[in-house]
C-alpha cells in the first residue's frame, strides 16, 4: 500500500510545479489573459502587461517561479532519497523546504519518513590507523569490539595488519596488535570468556593473544599451505565449551580448540562455503555453502549429518547461499543469499549483474521454510539475529542494512551502509557494520 502512495505521490509532485504556476503565478507568455472588468466606465486592467512594464513586479514573479521550482526538486530529491532507504536524508531535504509551498505531498513523505526512519543514532565510527577494516566481533561482555585489517601497501612502503580493541564508552583503542609482516590477520573473533582474541591470517594460521597485554599466546599453522591466498576468511566460536571452527577461501572447514590452535576435526573442503554458524549448545555447525544450500555437521564427531530441504525459491531462480546464523534460542536459522557466483567471503569473487538479496527463516528442528523475504535490490552480504530472536539484521551490497522483524517478516527500518560484516551487541541495544574500512555502530534501543 505504501508503494502504491509513494508512486501516487511521485506523480502529483511532477504535476504540483505546473499547477503552481498555472494558479498562483503570471505568465510571460500568457500576457493579456489575466483581466479584471472594472465597473461601467473603468478602464480594462491587464495584469501581464501590468506585470512587464513594473521591474518590481516582474522580480516577485521570477523569484516566485524559482521558489515553486526549487520546491519541486526538492519533493523530487527526498522522494529519491526515502526510495532508496535513506530516510534520513529525506527527512533533512523536506526541512529545507518552503513553509509556504509545502501541502499534502510534503506531509506524506514526512510521515513516510518518520515512520521508516531509524529510531536511533550512530553511536561511534572507528577508524583503523593503517588500512580498512574487514571483520569485527563484539566482545561477550559488549563493552569493547575488536577490528582486524590485513597489510597495506601506501606507495612503495608496506605497512603490517592490525588487531585493534576499542572501548565502545569512550571510542579510543584499548589494545592494538600489529603482527610482523609477512603476517596479515582477515578474520577475528573473541573467545568466550572474553580473556583472548583470535584471529586468522593470510597463509592459513590461527593465533590467539591475551586481551590485556596483546602477548601471542599461540600461533598455528591450522591449514597447510606454502602458498598465500589461502586466508582464514571467519572465524566462530561455540557458545559452549572451547570449540572454533575456520573456513578457507578454498572452502576448507577446521574445528580446533580456542586454549591451544590443536586441530579438533577437519570437516573436509565444502565448495563455495561462504558463512559458518554454531547452534547454542555447539553440538551442531552449520554452513552456508553457495549452490549447495546449508550443510550440518555434528560436531562431537564431526561428520556430515542432514542438509536442510531445498525449496524452490518463488523469487530467483538459481539463489546463491552467502550468509547464515542461528538464533541464540535454537529455533530459528536464517540464510541470506543472491545471484549466483555472487560470493561475500571468497578473495576472488566475479562481479554480476545486481539481482534481489533474499531472505529465509527455517525452523531448525522441521527444516521447513517458515518465512521467505525479498529484503534488498542486491544480494545478501551478512545477516545477524538479535539476542532475543526477534530481529534479524541483514547487510546487503544495495547500500542499505535493513532490520526485520522475525516473526511477520515486516522491515522494521533501514540504515545507509554497504556492509558485507553486521553484528548485534551481546544486549541488543547496538548494530555494527564495516563500512569502506570503518567501524560504524548504531544504538537501535
Amino acid at each position: 500500500m505504501n508503494r502504491v502512495l509513494l508512486c501516487w505521490s511521485l506523480a502529483m509532485r511532477t504535476l504540483y510545479p505546473f499547477c503552481c504556476l498555472l494558479f498562483l503565478i503570471p505568465s510571460s507568455a500568457g500576457a493579456g489573459k489575466w483581466t479584471a472588468e472594472g465597473g461601467a466606465g473603468q478602464d480594462r486592467v491587464d495584469f501581464g502587461v501590468s506585470l512587464v512594464q513594473d521591474p518590481e513586479k516582474k522580480l516577485l514573479h521570477e523569484l516566485q517561479t524559482l521558489k515553486v521550482r526549487l520546491y519541486g526538486t526538492q519533493i523530487a530529491m527526498a522522494h529519491r532519497e526515502a526510495r532508496r532507504g535513506f530516510f534520513d536524508d529525506a527527512l533533512e531535504v523536506l526541512t529545507s523546504c518552503d513553509r509556504e509551498l509545502r501541502n499534502w505531498e510534503y506531509d506524506f513523505l514526512k510521515r513516510i519518513c518518520k515512520e521508516r526512519a531509524m529510531p536511533g543514532k550512530e553511536f561511534r565510527q572507528l577508524r583503523m590507523e593503517h588500512g580498512w577494516a574487514n571483520n569485527i566481533r563484539f566482545s561477550p561482555d559488549g563493552s569493547s569490539i575488536v577490528s582486524c585489517a590485513d597489510s597495506q601497501w601506501k606507495g612503495d612502503k608496506q605497512f603490517p595488519s592490525e588487531v585493534i580493541v576499542w572501548d565502545l564508552a569512550s571510542g579510543r583503542p584499548t589494545l592494538t596488535i600489529r603482527p610482523e609482516l609477512p603476517t596479515s590477520i582477515w578474520a577475528v573473533e573473541y573467545t568466550l570468556d572474553g580473556s583472548r582474541i583470535l584471529g586468522g591470517g593470510w597463509k592459513g594460521e590461527v593465533f590467539a593473544w591475551d586481551v590485556q597485554s596483546g602477548k601471542v599466546l599461540f600461533k598455528s599453522q591450522l591449514f597447510a599451505t606454502d602458498m598465500p591466498g589461502s586466508p582464514v576468511v571467519e572465524i566462530v566460536k561455540a557458545t559452549h565449551g572451547r570449540k572454533v571452527a575456520s573456513v578457507v577461501t578454498g572452502g576448507r572447514v577446521k574445528l580446533w580448540d580456542s586454549d591451544n590452535g590443536k586441530e579438533l576435526f577437519d570437516l573436509g573442503e565444502q565448495p563455495n562455503i561462504e558463512s559458518l554458524a554454531f547452534t547454542p549448545n555447539g553440538g551442531l555447525l552449520l554452513s552456508a555453502c553457495g549452490e549447495n544450500g546449508v550443510k550440518i555437521w555434528d560436531t562431537a564427531t564431526g561428520k556430515k549429518i542432514e542438509l536442510l530441504k531445498k525449496r524452490v525459491d518463488r523469487f530467483a531462480a538459481e539463489p546463491w547461499l552467502r550468509c547464515i546464523d542461528v538464533s541464540k534460542d535454537g529455533t530459528l536459522i536464517a540464510t541470506g543469499s543472491g545471484n549466483r557466483g555472487s560470493m561475500g567471503l571468497s578473495l576472488f569473487s566475479n562481479p554480476v549483474a545486481p539481482g534481489p538479496g533474499l531472505l529465509h527463516l527455517w525452523d531448525a528442528v522441521t527444516g521447513e521454510n517458515v518465512l521467505a523475504i525479498e529484503a534488498h535490490e542486491s544480494p545478501v552480504t551478512s545477516i545477524s539475529f538479535s539476542p532475543d530472536g526477534k530481529r534479524l539484521a541483514s547487510a546487503s551490497d544495495d547500500g542499505t542494512i535493513r532490520l526485520w522483524d522475525t516473526h511477520t517478516g515486516i522491515e522494521m527500518f533501514r540504515l545507509a551502509a554497504t556492509s558485507k560484516c553486521v553484528s548485534f551487541s551481546p544486549d541488543g541495544k547496538r548494530l555494527a557494520c564495516v563500512e569502506k574500512g570503518i567501524v560504524k555502530i548504531w544504538s537501535i534501543d
